[in-house]
This record gives structure tokens, sequence and C-alpha cells, in this order.
């Protein structure tokens, strides 16, 4: 890390001028700090990926709001000359509104006493700073179905070749607007994910639970929906997390492939702006945060006994505009014995893997 000499005055003006011509760090693991007074109570840089970043020195900070306790991390930095820096680290976008954005974030920081006391001007601000994070973490439910994705394909992909591996990825979505998160085969798969203890699901339309609603004209005939229920857990009790799946699935694909993979999942939830970006944000805290599986279980929606409305339930409702329902759902753990649902990931994939085989 480089410390910059040049130290602000605290005003928005200054700073908001200042990141303007501010560049992205040269290497992952260097910063050209920007010191927002002369105190030097804040820092701002940008990284590699030109997102800004906010440094408050000092001893861990405690935040009273989820989504900024997320969003900070603690570290000790390093800088060339050999000196040190305990900070926290609040890291944004790289979107050139944000350059006025971390700037009143600073103003405020100072107005509301950050001089002398960092943690009460800290908590004065938190909801402003949440309200900023906002805009850049995935929401939470975006979070929770990547996570569930990205098992599904760490669990395909495990005991694949190089080869296999990329036509799991070719049959992700991902990111990609279509009407099935996987297309096995012929076999459509929706994956639903919850943090509650059974599998009810919001399904965002009636394609979501018929068959046939392939991409690209492809048949379609069968249609199965792997709900999985997720825990988050503490630091260091262990679990998966996002950036580890990530890590697995990357060591089991080729160049192309592992491109195709990391760039459905920047653009995961729709905006390209606010993806998970894996070598940068796999060190933010909110993408590290380990979860545990608590269920698995592959439905089957062909089966009679899974009782889910039809289009034919509802074109008698000719003002209905049946495209835009939405609802949700509350599958039984049990249909029909131990056959709907599939339970357990061994039985699970070994369905899904000879779905990938049938034409």
């Amino acid at each position: 890390m480089d410390q910059e000499r040049e130290q602000g005055s605290g005003s928005f003006e200054w700073l908001r001028e200042r990141l303007t011509n501010l560049p992205p760090a040269g290497a992952e693991d260097e910063r050209e700090l920007v010191w927002v007074d002369a105190g030097r109570t804040l820092a701002v840089s940008r990284d590699h990926a030109g997102h800004l970043e906010i440094f408050l020195p000092g001893p861990q900070l405690r935040a009273d709001l989820k989504l900024v306790a997320d969003g900070l991390s603690h570290h000790v930095w390093w800088f060339r000359n050999g000196d040190e820096l305990e900070a926290n680290r609040l890291q944004f976008t790289s979107a050139d509104h944000f350059d006025g954005v971390v700037s009143f974030l600073c103003a405020e920081l100072l107005e509301n006493g950050a001089a002398t006391d960092l943690a009460g001007a800290f908590a004065k601000s938190e909801r402003a700073i949440a309200l900023a994070l906002s805009k850049v973490a995935l929401g939470n439910q975006v979070l929770v179905g990547l996570a569930g994705e990205l098992l599904l394909i760490d669990g395909l992909t495990s005991q694949a070749g190089v080869q296999a591996a990329g036509e799991v990825i070719s049959s992700w979505s991902g990111s990609v607007p279509s009407s099935r998160d996987f297309h096995l085969g012929v076999t459509g798969v929706e994956v639903k994910t919850t943090t509650g203890t059974s599998s009810k699901h919001h399904v965002g339309g009636l394609h979501q639970v018929e068959v046939g609603h392939s991409d690209g004209g492809a048949p379609e005939t069968g249609l199965l929906i792997l709900s999985l229920g997720i825990k988050w857990m503490a630091p260091g009790d262990g679990g998966a997390t996002i950036p580890s799946l990530v890590d697995r699935i990357l060591a089991r694909l080729g160049p192309d492939a592992a491109d195709t993979f990391l760039s459905r999942l920047t653009q995961y939830g729709g905006d390209v702006g606010t993806g998970y970006r894996h070598d940068t944000d796999r060190f933010v805290a909110t993408y590290s945060r380990p979860f545990s599986t608590r269920f698995e279980r592959l439905y089957d929606l062909g089966d009679p006994l899974v009782r889910l409305p039809r289009r034919a339930d509802l074109e008698m409702f000719g003002e209905l505009d049946i495209d835009s329902l939405s609802f949700r759902i509350d599958l039984p753990a049990q249909v029909r014995g131990d056959i709907n649902p599939l339970s357990g990931w061994t039985e699970i994939l070994g369905r899904l893997e000879h779905a990938m085989t049938e034409s």
C-alpha cells in the first residue's frame, strides 16, 4: 500500500474533485490512499477494479445494522516503507455517481466528530452508510439464491472431467435471461433456496412450475425443483462460502468454461454493477459469510400428487394476465414415499447426472 502525502481539507467539494482523478490501483494488493483530512482520520482509495473504499483507522468498529456489519471488514495493512495501519474498510462500487456518495459519507463522518471519536461518529453515520451499501451488495435473497445454485454446480462438477464440467456451466443460465436455472438434457431444473426450515419458496411465474418452457425452442419433457435450505453460520464455525465454492468449481474447469462461469457470476442478479466479482469480492464480508445446508430435496413436478396451479386452470379468467402472476409454494417433505422428493446429495446428483445424458 502507498501512503499519499496529500491530505485534504475534509470538505465534500475537495474530496469529490480528488476522487474524479483517482485511478484504480495498479495491482490487487496495492492501494493509493487519499487522506481526507489533515488529522488522517479517514482515507479513501480505489482497488484495482476501480471500486471505491473508505478506510477508518483504529480498532474494529461495531456496527448495529446488519447490512453495515456484513460490509465492514477489519485488517492490518502494510505499507512499502514498513509502516502498518490497523483499519476498518468499507467497499463500494465503481459507478461514477459513487464518487459523490463516498465524498458525502466522509464529510458526514467528519461532521459527526470522527476526528475525536471515530466510533461515535460511525454510529451516528451508520444509517447513511447502510443506505449506500444497500446499492452495492447483492440483496439477501439474491445472495441466498446464488449460494444454492453454486452448491448444485459444485456437486455436478465434483465427479466430472473437464469436458463434462464445462457442460455443467453451459447448462447454467446464471445471469442470462432464461425460463430455467439449468437445462440438463431435456429436463429443466429450478433451484429454490431458503434460510427457513421447510420447502417454502417464491415462484416468479407459472412458467417456473410448468413443463415445456425451455429456451431456444429445445424440447423439455421434464421439470424438477431442487429445494435447498441453508443456514448462515458464524465466522470460524466451518461451512461453505460463496468464494470457497467458486474456487472449487474453477479448479475443475477449462479456460473457456471458467471465463463463462465468471462472467455469469459478475452479472448474477441482473445488475453488472453489483454482481459478484470473484477476484475482489471474495474478500468482502458479505460474500465470505459461511453457511451450511439444512436440507436438500429434489421434486419431480410431473408427479400428479404435486398439486400446483396450471395455465389451463386459470384461462377461464379472461381479465387475468396469467403471465403476471407470482406466488409462494409450500412443498411437503414427502410426496410419494422416498421417490418424490429425492433427499440427500448422493441420490439427487445421481438423478441429475442421468438427466444430462437423456435426449
